[in-house]
């Protein structure tokens, strides 16, 4: 048995060496960039998420009086209540797809945080609150969960399975 070891390998035996090494350095590489391209969809999401945040922050910046009307709870009416509700409900959705790309992993868990960080913030405006009441049964059941999570109780997901 000891000297099967000890025979010399025959040119096909080294070609099927050769072979299997090449695979080997191969299947490397592609593991190399894949992992390569996770990064670069993950830097891409949050260089997106970033910008469309920076939007809706310029909005709020550029437009006092919007920023004004979530401080309180009134009711909807006129165009500044309904311009209030639509922004806000423009935010709940981009709010939504940060939360798809966290579940999704294209959003690392510390990122998640700090950007709960902000929306537990803004889910404190009471207009936010009654427009967030209004609409919650349009988000998936595991969105107002987190959205529950996040508010520390200050904003509730719907009852029921």
């Amino acid at each position: 048995m000891d000297a099967l070891w000890l025979s010399p390998l025959s040119l096909t035996d080294i070609l099927a060496l050769l072979g299997f090494l090449v695979a080997l350095v191969g299947l490397g590489t592609n593991t190399f960039q894949v992992r390569l391209l996770v990064r670069q969809i993950r830097l891409d999401a949050l260089i997106r998420i970033a910008d469309s945040s920076r939007r809706f922050a310029a909005i709020a910046i550029e437009r006092p009086e919007l920023w004004e009307a979530m401080q309180i709870a009134e009711p909807r009416s006129g165009h500044e209540g309904f311009r209030r509700d639509r922004f806000i409900q423009l935010w709940l959705n981009h709010v939504v797809v940060v939360w798809k790309c966290w579940r999704s992993g294209m959003l690392d868990t510390g990122d998640w945080e700090a950007c709960c960080r902000d929306i537990e913030a803004i889910l404190s405006l009471p207009a936010v609150q009654e427009e967030w009441l209004r609409v919650r049964d349009y988000y998936p059941r595991a969105f107002q969960q987190e959205l529950a999570r996040v508010s520390n109780g200050t904003v509730t997901a719907a009852v029921g399975p």
